[in-house]
């Protein structure tokens, strides 16, 4: 499975995690993710519950409007 296949719902994003324990793995540390609704809730729900973290790079993109252009690339650097 794999992104463009059902849409990136709680929904679908259930079935990915599903599919990865039913192949085989059976713990995962850390889990990182962009602010989708309800995926946290269906990390812990497959399998032992691992940390959740939110993606950098959503907190960061919004952070970029309020320079200049010019400067992104340092700023993106340093967030």
């Amino acid at each position: 499975m794999g992104v463009g296949t059902g849409g990136e719902g709680a929904n679908q994003g259930m079935t990915w995690l599903t599919e990865l324990s039913t192949r085989g793995v059976g713990d995962a540390l850390v889990t990182c993710w962009d602010g989708l609704r309800g995926l946290p809730g269906s990390i812990n729900a497959v399998g032992p519950q691992p940390a959740v973290q939110l993606c950098g790079v959503p907190l960061g993109r919004p952070a970029l409007r309020y320079s200049a252009k010019h400067h992104w690339a340092a700023l993106a650097r340093a967030l």
